[in-house]
């Protein structure tokens, strides 16, 4: 019986007719659901878009009329395997068939990330696994304006103290100055980079009024 629907129970019993068309009295009645055992085809990554500690995963929808879901797995080794059966390695489950993007936050910028895609139908029928996409997430955050900047002028220097940046992956910090203001930022005006939040400026000359910023 091939004209029927996955899902439905159908009910059938049997009758025999001999030569003439007598027929028998209907045999015990048996019953059958037919399952869907053919998988959703491999989901396709399209691409992986890469911000500040966070990556967006989008792929190409499944033309399934039965389809029901995705679930998303993550690594940070490449041609990692899937888990389908702890789920450690999964970081989104029963995503919508509408759903065809994921932003994956909270991440470590530097470090590459590998994600890969399982489709499951209606009848929980899973696909094999799409192909592997990857990203970077990179720092785009700039570390917040130096504040209570100040400059005292001395015997043949000028001191500038600033309060110390928070931020943990401060790196140094560029020093500008200009017998003009307000300063322009330039490579003609960089004074000097430091590791911390003071600096001497021994190359003032006495009587010359200078502006500067950090």
């Amino acid at each position: 019986d091939t004209e029927i629907i996955n899902g439905t129970r159908y009910y059938y019993a049997v009758s025999a007719f001999d030569t003439v068309a007598n027929e028998s009295t209907l045999s015990n009645e048996v019953n059958a659901r037919p399952l869907d055992a053919v998988a959703p085809s491999a989901p396709v990554i399209s691409s992986v878009a890469t911000g500040d500690a966070q990556l967006t995963v989008n792929w190409n929808a499944n033309g399934e009329s039965d389809m029901n879901h995705y679930d998303l797995y993550r690594s940070t080794s490449t041609g990692f395997t899937p888990d389908t059966v702890g789920f450690s390695n999964r970081i989104a489950s029963s995503l919508s068939t509408n759903t065809l993007t994921y932003n994956n936050t909270e991440l470590t910028n530097g470090v590459t990330y590998y994600y890969k895609l399982i489709a499951y139908d209606n009848s929980d029928n899973a696909s094999s696994s799409s192909n592997e996409g990857s990203g970077t997430p990179v720092d785009s955050t700039a570390p917040s304006a130096p504040i209570n900047f100040i400059a005292n002028a001395e015997n043949g220097a000028v001191t500038l103290d600033w309060a110390d940046n928070s931020e943990s992956d401060l790196d140094h910090y560029a020093v500008y100055r200009s017998e003009v203001s307000p300063v322009v930022v330039s490579v003609g005006n960089l004074l000097t980079s430091v590791g911390i939040s003071n600096y001497t400026d021994s190359t003032a000359l006495e009587g010359v009024t200078y502006y500067y910023v950090v």
